[in-house]
């Protein structure tokens, strides 16, 4: 079940609907774009929460526990986490290559929890 939804969320938000990117390179250009620009990362945030994948009740149920909120605003809290952590530079493009195919990593984790 994790992994479907890891996947889904990851190719999803990969890019978070900017760009498409598949390489290393188009990865850092948009972190960077998203370290230097506030409102990028909110359009950013709100292009996730809002389409194009399915936030369903059972992704949202399963990212709540894993993120510990409530299910009404797992969605943003999981996007926001997602999106500030390519920001800050705290997710490597392997991390988010790794969710997009539905693998964990640690430091993947860790940002989903908020710790």
């Amino acid at each position: 079940m994790f992994s479907n939804i890891f996947r889904n969320l990851g190719v999803v938000v990969i890019c978070i609907g900017l760009a498409s990117c598949t390489t290393e390179k188009e990865f850092k250009e948009l972190a960077a774009a998203l370290k230097s620009n506030p409102g990028l990362r909110a359009k950013a945030v709100e292009k996730c929460v809002g389409k194009p994948i399915d936030w369903n009740a059972e992704m949202r149920e399963a990212l709540g526990w894993f993120a510990n909120s409530a299910d009404a605003k797992t969605p943003r809290i999981v996007c926001q986490r997602y999106v500030n952590a390519i920001a800050s530079g705290r997710l490597s493009y392997k991390d988010v290559r790794s969710f997009s195919q539905g693998e964990l990593t640690p430091t993947m984790a860790r940002v989903l929890r908020g710790s």
